[in-house]
């Protein structure tokens, strides 16, 4: 049994970007709400929390598995 998902690539204001996959029922307008431009995100990394915004949201091909 294969499984589709929309793979996504969001990059973020300090120059990281982070591949990511969603169920493959979702449409390119929730993942544009859910990854909204200019909304920020916090990522914590050894205890310090940083915040950047997100300044770019890119749908890619589906991925089957």
């Amino acid at each position: 049994n294969e499984a589709t998902f929309r793979a996504v690539k969001v990059t973020y204001s300090d120059g990281n970007s982070i591949s990511t996959n969603m169920n493959g029922a979702v449409t390119d307008e929730e993942i544009k709400r859910y990854y909204r431009i200019g909304s920020t995100a916090t990522f914590e990394r050894n205890g310090q929390e940083k915040k950047v915004k997100i300044t770019n949201v890119e749908i890619l091909p589906d991925q089957t598995y």
